[in-house]
Order: structure tokens, then sequence, then C-alpha cells
């Protein structure tokens, strides 16, 4: 017993250095995204939380050369799906080839907005009433979100989850028709009767 009393001594001060090491880590992070130039765009979003905004951050980078179109983006880091046809027959599946920490940062934004995100919430849920599987369903979640933050990224404003819903309201998709109603009302135009 002794022996093993020893072992378990020292892997538990080896977890303490790992754990003082990741707080090191963390402080660290917390400055060097306090101080990036797109960290407004990130930090507020629904779900990234100070884990998966910089995350986020650093999957979009600030050089808009590097991904021209969503597609560019969607495509490289696998969220995309790749479609292979042959005749009659059509097989669609996940990229293989693909950047993990930068898909698996995406995946898991999309996946922690389920639970701050009303829109995203319903998406996820008709999906997996559509009999998709739970991690097809976040993927599907993620397109969405990443065609979002791109555009958001490329006109240098901020998300606003209302016009978001006001855009999907005026292009008639019915799956967010409960969120329509909770929406504020639009202001009224100034009319000039001049």
């Amino acid at each position: 017993m002794e022996p093993l009393q020893l072992q378990m001594q020292r892997l538990v001060a080896h977890l303490r250095t790992v754990h003082k090491t990741i707080d090191q880590y963390d402080k660290c992070i917390s400055q060097v995204f306090a101080t990036h130039s797109q960290a407004w765009l990130f930090a507020p979003l629904p779900g990234a939380g100070p884990a998966l905004a910089p995350r986020l951050a650093a999957a979009f980078g600030t050089i808009q050369a590097n991904f021209q179109t969503a597609r560019d983006l969607l495509c490289f880091s696998g969220v995309a799906p790749v479609r292979k046809q042959s005749g009659n027959q059509e097989v669609v599946h996940f990229r293989y080839a693909r950047p993990i920490f930068l898909h698996q940062s995406l995946v898991e934004f999309a996946k922690c907005s389920v639970g701050q995100c009303a829109w995203a919430r319903l998406f996820y849920e008709h999906e997996l009433s559509h009999r998709k599987s739970k991690w097809m369903a976040i993927r599907k979640l993620a397109f969405k979100w990443i065609r979002i933050l791109w555009r958001c990224w490329t006109e240098g404003k901020p998300y606003d989850e209302t016009k978001y819903l006001r855009s999907l309201q005026r292009d008639g998709v019915e799956l967010y028709r409960s969120l329509y109603e909770a929406l504020p009302p639009l202001p009224n135009p100034i009319v000039n009767n001049s």
C-alpha cells in the first residue's frame, strides 16, 4: 500500500503543477485577446464565453483575404460536407482532411450557442426532430453560424440577433415564427409632410 500511496501523492503534485500552468495560459490568452483587433466581434457572441471567443478570433484571424467567401472558411474548417456523385448515386460525408482544432472550435461554439441563443436552440431541436443525429445537427448549426460570423467579420459589424431574426422573418422562414412575435416593433419611418 505504501508504494501506491507515494505514487498517488506524486500524481497529485503533478496535477497541481499542471493546473497552475493552465491558469497561466488562461491569463495570457485573456490578456492577448483583450488587445485583439477583433475581440469586439467575438467576445459578446452567445455561448462563446472566455474560452471560445479567443478561439473564434484565432480561427477567423485578421486577414480577410485568407477567406474571401464564407464557403472558403466552411471548406477549410471541414464544417462543410463533401458531396460525391456518380450517375444516380450521391454520397455526402464530413471532411476527413481538416484542421482538427479549428473544426473543433467552430463546432463547440455552435454547441454552446444552443443554450444561449433562441434561434440556435430551435434550429437544433428541429434537426433532432427530423431524425438527425446530435452531432449532425450541431455541424449544421455550425455551418449557419460560420456564414453569419463571416458576414459580420467582413462587414465589420457586430452580431445582432434582432437584425438576424428580422432578415429570417423577411425571407419567410417559418421555423422561427415564435421568435418573430417577441421582436421589438420596428421604428416608424419619419414622414416629411412639407
